[in-house]
């Protein structure tokens, strides 16, 4: 029989809420800094022609209805192309997709939800078109016919033999 390693598996209370709050209050610190570094390192590396784009989605939960009744995300532009300093009035994370695809230089669907931010030293020349036309239809693969799937989710570590 499989069964999963952490789904549905009741953990012991070994510590007070004050001691996890404070864990996790050190966790999330600590994985702060690392980022924090990882993104210093990336932009050293870049120089001073390069670009980076980091975009987090915490807080932008999805409600179903709209990102813009959620806390604010976060959202940095940096390097050549962008005008620094330009704080952002209001953006969406459906802007994101727009914008990287002007700084790309690929066109953007005119049925994209979102629109480009105005970020840039001098924006890009940009293209719409009406559509990038119908989406493919999903293929969904019951688990048992797919030759390898358990193997694979075993590997990952999210199924283990009992």
């Amino acid at each position: 029989m499989l069964v999963s390693k952490n789904i549905n598996k009741k953990r012991p209370k070994t510590v007070s809420e004050a001691e996890a709050a404070a864990l996790w209050e050190e966790l999330v610190g600590n994985a702060w800094q690392r980022m924090d570094a990882r993104v210093g390192q990336a932009m050293e590396e870049l120089g001073p022609e390069g670009c980076l784009v980091v975009v987090s989605d915490h807080g932008w939960a999805y409600d179903g209805t709209s990102h813009y009744r959620m806390p604010a995300g976060s959202f940095l532009a940096w390097g050549a192309p962008f005008a620094a300093g330009m704080p952002l009035k209001k953006a969406h994370v459906y802007d994101v997709l727009p914008t990287l695809m002007v700084l790309l230089g690929i066109p953007v669907s005119e049925e994209l939800p979102g629109k480009v931010l105005d970020i840039f030293k001098n924006t890009p020349p940009s293209t719409t078109i009406p559509s990038y036309g119908p989406r493919a239809a999903m293929v969904s693969v019951p688990a048992e016919e797919d030759e390898g799937h358990i193997e694979r989710l075993k590997a990952l570590g999210y199924l283990q033999d009992n």
